[in-house]
């Protein structure tokens, strides 16, 4: 992949209030930019249209992210995700950009993407991210099955086998007169208690953080 070069390590702040706006063709060919582009960018817009949406990409930002995008929108879906982008002069700012299809009469014609201001928080993530992926020179954004831990899976087995068996034990305990009435039918009851810590474990201890990757990567 080509890198948009000379890059330097000033960051340029885009307003609260801005929008950066462009659209483009089916193959990400510039057709429109609006005024916020050209300020913060530093390109002319004659610089911009017909050229590739990539004339932007900085350098730090992993492919993966960038065949996540083609992905989702090809699918006729919307991408959304924080974006580190390349002034003209080496520059960069930080987005948080949303890209949907553009269709017309039921036909998809091109893309429209719309930027704002990225919060300190979706900055630090995503650069810690995208970090990670560079390094690792990933291809492909973090799955579920990436982001867990096995042992993870090995407790959450012994929880559910533990919740499954608690009914039967109480009747089990009851019935041969080791426990009383009102223990085994609280060992019974037990059970769903126990089913419902499990999945709240695996909530926090994986939908959670894989949501807030979410967040930064993808809609």
């Amino acid at each position: 992949m080509k890198k948009n070069l000379p890059i330097t390590n000033k960051e340029i702040q885009l307003n609260q209030e801005d929008s950066i706006i462009s659209t483009t063709d089916l193959k990400g060919q510039i057709t429109y930019v609006n005024k916020a582009f050209l300020d913060i960018s530093g390109f002319t817009e004659n610089e911009l249209i017909g050229k590739s949406h990539n004339i932007v990409r900085h350098p730090d930002m992993p492919p993966a992210a960038f065949k996540d995008l083609w992905e989702t929108i090809k699918e006729g879906d919307n991408w959304r995700g924080i974006v580190k982008n390349r002034c003209e002069n080496g520059d960069y700012y930080w987005v948080e950009a949303f890209v949907s299809p553009v269709i017309i009469n039921s036909k998809l014609v091109g893309y429209q993407s719309v930027r704002s201001k990225a919060s300190h928080e979706q900055i630090n993530q995503a650069s810690s991210l995208y970090a990670r992926l560079n390094k690792d020179q990933s291809s492909e954004l973090p799955k579920p099955f990436k982001l867990c831990d096995v042992s993870l899976f090995k407790r959450i087995s012994l929880l559910l086998i533990v919740a499954a068996i608690l009914p039967i034990l109480g009747v089990a305990l009851w019935s041969a007169g080791i426990v009383s009435q009102n223990t085994g039918i609280l060992l019974s009851l037990s059970s769903p208690v126990i089913l419902m810590f499990s999945l709240y474990f695996i909530y926090l201890s994986l939908f959670k953080p894989l949501g807030k990757i979410s967040d930064i990567i993808r809609n």
